[in-house]
């Protein structure tokens, strides 16, 4: 019922019909990334949606998902922020293009953290009315996140799920 996708792979019809959700998170741009928690979405939704298996919640059960994995598959050869670097391009490219056909943006800051480039994302998809964030308080650049979040709707989640998503 869970589909996954990573930038440089093509999109095709088996999209169509599912609930699509866009997984960014402030780890994508760390040197050698620092948790797999788009994994872990992907396996607890996977769960929640089985229509089989006894753990799926009733509303969720078999609808189909496809998770929109802006994170690479494996880590960059060459992680610098060029505009003639091929695999940031790529990188950059699949995260515009994935959350343009999602259904749902998922942002998650983690509290380790220091890279900018998701507030800069935060506000390039503010206005895209799919955005859902969550950021701890120990993320370096919280106090901008938490302005930004009521001027433009968007509730920001605390972080009780910290011992899944940290």
């Amino acid at each position: 019922n869970v589909t996954v996708y990573y930038p440089g792979e093509t999109l095709d019809e088996s999209i169509n019909g599912t609930v699509k959700i866009a997984l960014i998170g402030s780890d994508s741009y760390e040197p050698g990334g620092m948790y797999d928690w788009q994994g872990k979405f992907a396996e607890g939704l996977a769960k929640l949606a089985d229509p089989v298996g006894g753990q799926g919640l009733l509303m969720y059960k078999n609808l189909n998902y496809t998770i929109l994995n802006c994170k690479p598959a494996n880590p960059p050869h060459n992680p610098t922020m060029d505009i003639n670097n091929p695999e940031m391009v790529t990188k950059v490219s699949a995260s515009f293009d994935f959350c343009s056909v999602a259904d749902a943006i998922f942002l998650n800051f983690l509290k380790k953290s220091t890279s900018m480039m998701p507030v800069f994302e935060l506000g390039y998809l503010a206005a895209s009315g799919k955005l859902v964030v969550r950021c701890p308080n120990e993320y370096v650049y919280q106090p901008l996140v938490q302005l930004d979040c009521p001027r433009h709707g968007i509730h920001m989640y605390p972080c009780q799920m910290t011992n899944v998503l940290t």
